[in-house]
């Protein structure tokens, strides 16, 4: 079993003082199941919206991330007209679905 070292004696500081030193070590198929676990919680959350333009066109995307990367929007745009606290973003109108996910578990 190879183990990878992950910032070898790491030291945390909060208002200059030394708060605890790490030496962190961790086997590729441990750092494996913990990105699968964080990406099967983020499906777990997220909500999935849609945009309408001006011509009454919409699309639908899983969620905000994947309609940012689609469409190069800025999440935080989107997310703000989602949660009612701007109207537009990118030229186009958001809001979340009422289902909850899009093609999800």
């Amino acid at each position: 079993m190879e183990y990878i070292h992950i910032k070898p004696d790491r030291k945390m500081y909060y208002e200059g003082r030394l708060i605890v030193s790490l030496k962190c070590e961790a086997t590729e198929e441990d750092l494996k199941l913990r990105r699968d676990q964080l990406k099967d919680r983020r499906k777990d959350t997220s909500k999935s919206v849609y945009s309408t333009d001006g011509l009454g066109n919409v699309k639908f995307y899983k969620s905000i991330s994947d309609a940012s990367m689609k469409t190069k929007i800025n999440k935080s745009g989107i997310s703000k007209c989602c949660n009612k606290e701007q109207q537009m973003a990118g030229g186009l109108k958001w809001s979340f679905t009422n289902t909850p996910k899009i093609g999800g578990k």
